[in-house]
Formats: structure tokens, C-alpha cells, sequence
């Protein structure tokens, strides 16, 4: 199982057909979120912060992102499988990948090359 912090008081315990398992992460736009997908697949869940929903231009933001990320090659990063709103909720939904951050792989090993 992938490393991941527990749900904080606050945190949705579903999203639509998701049903979230822990944090993975938190940036200034939203919070990521381990979940299981119907099926039972793990996959990414990010969802715009709460302070933002009100917010037109960051929504746009959010959901320009997630039409940028459907255009870009399989191979170079997760394929997004959903956009969706739940209870108002703005939220991404891609694949999982399991592995350490883009961040901590350029910090504990330099730059990376083409290939990687």
C-alpha cells in the first residue's frame, strides 16, 4: 500500500463514486487525495480547496489544468480519467502511480534526463 497521511476532520470520505482513503498531498489549489474508484482501483483525487470554491477564476483554473492534463501523452504523466463535482466540489481524478514525488526523486538525485 502506497504511503499516505490519514483524512483529517473536514475531509470528504466520498467524492462522487470515490470513496477516499488518506492525503497524499496539499498545495495551494487543492488537496490530493488516495481513493479507491468503484472498482476498487486506487487512483488520485484532487480536489480544489474549500476556501476556492467560490472563488470563478480559480474554478477556471483548476479545470483548465485538468484539460491540459488530457492532452498530454499516456507515457509522460497520469492519464486523468475524471472531472467531476460532488456536494460542490470541484475535483480531478487520475491515475495513481506509486512511487516517490517528482520532488523528492530531483532532490535526493539531481535533475532528471530525457528518459526518465
Amino acid at each position: 500500500m502506497p504511503e499516505y497521511q490519514p483524512l483529517r476532520r473536514g475531509d470528504a470520505a466520498r467524492l462522487g463514486t470515490y470513496r477516499m482513503v488518506g492525503r497524499l498531498g496539499e498545495g495551494g489549489q487543492g488537496i490530493v487525495y488516495l481513493a479507491r474508484a468503484h472498482g476498487g482501483a486506487l487512483v488520485a483525487v484532487k480536489v480544489l480547496q474549500a476556501h476556492l470554491d467560490d472563488d470563478a477564476q480559480a474554478r477556471r483554473r483548476f479545470l483548465r489544468e485538468a484539460a491540459m492534463a488530457r492532452r498530454v501523452a499516456g507515457f509522460c504523466t497520469a492519464r486523468v480519467l475524471d472531472v467531476g463535482t460532488a456536494d460542490g466540489r470541484l475535483f480531478i481524478v487520475s491515475e495513481f502511480v506509486d512511487g516517490s514525488s517528482l520532488h523528492r526523486q530531483v532532490a535526493d538525485g539531481g535533475p532528471l534526463d530525457e528518459g526518465a
